[in-house]
């Protein structure tokens, strides 16, 4: 079974000791036991850049820099 929740972009993942410089609890986020492709289809959308950081799912899209120069 995939975790990337079958979107356009992949589920990248940003260490825990970067969650308080990055400020990730500023966005959205939903615990990693739920759904991906639900937490995309009903509410984020295909194109939801999603970052895992320990046990939460993070909705970076208002910053995509963090999902393209942080997370990997």
């Amino acid at each position: 079974m995939s975790r990337t929740g079958k979107g356009k972009y992949p589920l990248r993942y940003i260490p825990v000791s970067k969650r308080e410089q990055l400020h990730l609890d500023y966005y959205p986020n939903f615990h990693a036991s739920g759904s991906i492709s639900g937490m995309r289809k009903q509410f984020y959308g295909d194109e939801a850049l999603l970052v895992r950081c320990g046990s939460y799912i993070y909705n970076v899209s208002r910053n995509s820099k963090l999902y393209w120069e942080y997370a990997h």
